[in-house]
C-alpha cells in the first residue's frame, strides 16, 4: 500500500485546486498526529469517504485570472453543468446538414496492413522511439507516415498481449491500420497526436514504481484507450461542437460529445469487419470489462473534468492508494497515465515540446478562422491575427499540467517530467515578456 503524506502533496500553483473537500480532508489529517491510536481508524474512514469527485470543482471566477485566460480554460473544459441556457454566439440552430464538419470516409488500402508488410522493421527499430526524449519527426520519417500502425505494433507486441493469446498479430495490424486510417488530416489531432500518446502510456505504464499494479488485462484496456482517445476526431474542440449545433453535439447531448464519439467509433470499427475486431478472440466476461475500462480512460480525457479529477487524485493519494486491492485507485492510476499522457507535450524536452505547440496552434487558428466566418465569438488564443502563443502556454502549464504532473511524479518517482515543464515554462515566459505581455 503506496502512503503519500498530504502536505507534501500540495503544490503552490497559480490555480490551486483547493476545494473545501480538501480543505477539511487536510484537517483531519492534522487532527490525527495528536489523537490515540484508538480514533486514527474512524479519522482515517471519515477521510475516505470526504474523497468524492463531486465535492471537488474548481469556480474559474474565483481563480483570479484576466478574461482572456478565464475564457480560454473554460472553452477547453467546457462543462454543461455550467453552461447557461444563453448563447453568446449569433448562430441560430440550421439545419444539420449545414452545419455539420464534413468527416470523409476512410478505407483501407487494398492488401495487407503496413505495419504487417513492415513488421521485421519495426520491431528492429521501435525502440530508439521508446524513450521520453523520442522524436515525432524522425517517427514519422522512419515510418512512412504511419507512427500510429507501427507504434501499435511494437507496443502491443511489448506488452506481452500477442504472447498472452489476447489479440494475433494479423488482427492487430488489421485494428491498426482502420484506427490509423479514421484520424484525419488534422495540424494536431491526427494520428502522430495518437502515437505520441500511446508511446507516453507505454512510457508511464511501465515504469517500475507504476507497473508492479498493473496487469496484462489492464495493459490490453489502457493502451487501447491511448490508441483510440482521439479517434476520428473533426479538429475542433467540444465547446466549438456545442455552439455550432454540431451533429455530434446533438447525438451526445453536450455531455463529452468528442470522447464519446472517440469510444464509439472504436467499438464501430470493430464491428464492420471481422479481420479488425480486436476483441475476436477475447472471452466474452474479459471483452466486457475491456470495454468498461476503456469507456472509463477515454472519458477521463475530457478537460471539462480535469480540476475535479485532479483534486480527487491529490486527496486519495493523501489518505491511502491500494491499485492492487482497491478497483477504484486501480481507476485512478489508469486515468492518471492517460491523462498525463495526453497533456505530455509540455513535459518533453524544449525542441519536441515546441514541434507539438506550432501543430496545436495551428489548429486553435483553423478553428478561430471557422468562427470568424460563422459569425461566432472566436475563442480565446485561437485569433490568428492575435497571436499570444507564449501566454496561451505558460497559463496551460501554470493552471492545468503543472500539479496534475507534480502528483504523477508520486507514482513515478521521477522528476524529468516535471523539470521539463519547469523548463519550457521559463523559456515561454522569457519570450513573452521580451515581446512586452503580461500574465
Amino acid at each position: 500500500m503506496l502512503l503519500v503524506d498530504f502536505e507534501r502533496s500540495i503544490e503552490a500553483q497559480a490555480l490551486t485546486t483547493q476545494t473545501p473537500a480538501t480543505r477539511v480532508l487536510k484537517a483531519l489529517l492534522d487532527v490525527k498526529r495528536f489523537v490515540p491510536s484508538s480514533y486514527q481508524e474512524e479519522l482515517t474512514e471519515a477521510s475516505r469517504l470526504l474523497v468524492s469527485a463531486s465535492l471537488n470543482h474548481v469556480d474559474f471566477r474565483k481563480a483570479g485570472l484576466e478574461s482572456d485566460a478565464t475564457n480560454f480554460l473554460k472553452g477547453l473544459m467546457v462543462d454543461m453543468r455550467e453552461t447557461s441556457s444563453d448563447s453568446s454566439s449569433e448562430v441560430t440552430l440550421q439545419t444539420l446538414d449545414n452545419l455539420k464538419l464534413e468527416i470523409p470516409d476512410r478505407e483501407l488500402e487494398e492488401g495487407s496492413p503496413w505495419c504487417l508488410m513492415h513488421r521485421d522493421m519495426i520491431m528492429q527499430t521501435c525502440e530508439a522511439y521508446a524513450g521520453w526524449d523520442y522524436s515525432p519527426i524522425d517517427a514519422l520519417q522512419q515510418y512512412d507516415g504511419h507512427t500510429l500502425q507501427a507504434f501499435m505494433l511494437y507496443f502491443f507486441t511489448q506488452a506481452g498481449l500477442l504472447d498472452a493469446g489476447l489479440i494475433d498479430l494479423k488482427t492487430l495490424c488489421w485494428f491498426a491500420a482502420a484506427v490509423e486510417g479514421h484520424y484525419h488530416a488534422n495540424p494536431f489531432h491526427n494520428q502522430g497526436h495518437a502515437a505520441d500518446v500511446l508511446q507516453a502510456t507505454y512510457f508511464l505504464m511501465t515504469q517500475p514504481s507504476i507497473a508492479q499494479y498493473i496487469s496484462r488485462d489492464q495493459k490490453f484496456s489502457t493502451l487501447l484507450a491511448a490508441s483510440c482517445h482521439d479517434l476520428d476526431h473533426p479538429g475542433r474542440t467540444n465547446n466549438f461542437l456545442i455552439e455550432s449545433h454540431n451533429e455530434l453535439a446533438i447525438n451526445y447531448n453536450d455531455t463529452s460529445v468528442l470522447e464519446n464519439h472517440h469510444i464509439a467509433t472504436m467499438f464501430r470499427l470493430c464491428r464492420e469487419d471481422e479481420r479488425q475486431n480486436i476483441f475476436r478472440a477475447v472471452p466474452p466476461a474479459k471483452a466486457k470489462a475491456v470495454r468498461k475500462r476503456v469507456i472509463q480512460l477515454v472519458l477521463a480525457t475530457d478537460l471539462s473534468m480535469h480540476f475535479s479529477f485532479v483534486a480527487n487524485l491529490k486527496n486519495r493519494l493523501a489518505v491511502s492508494f491500494s491499485p492492487t486491492t482497491n478497483d477504484e485507485d486501480m481507476t485512478i492510476l489508469l486515468r492518471t497515465i492517460i491523462k498525463c499522457a495526453d497533456l505530455s507535450n509540455p513535459a518533453r524536452p524544449e525542441k519536441v515540446s515546441r514541434y507539438w505547440t506550432a501543430a496545436v496552434t495551428e489548429e486553435f487558428f483553423q478553428q478561430g478562422d471557422e468562427e470568424r466566418a460563422r459569425g461566432m465569438t472566436i475563442s480565446a488564443f485561437m485569433d490568428r491575427t492575435q497571436p499570444r502563443t507564449q501566454r496561451c502556454q505558460v497559463l496551460f502549464i501554470d493552471n492545468v499540467v503543472m500539479q496534475l504532473w507534480r502528483l504523477c511524479a508520486q507514482l513515478t518517482h521521477s522528476d524529468e517530467m516535471v523539470a521539463n515543464l519547469e523548463r519550457n515554462r521559463e523559456l515561454w515566459l522569457r519570450e513573452m515578456r521580451d515581446a512586452g505581455d503580461s500574465l
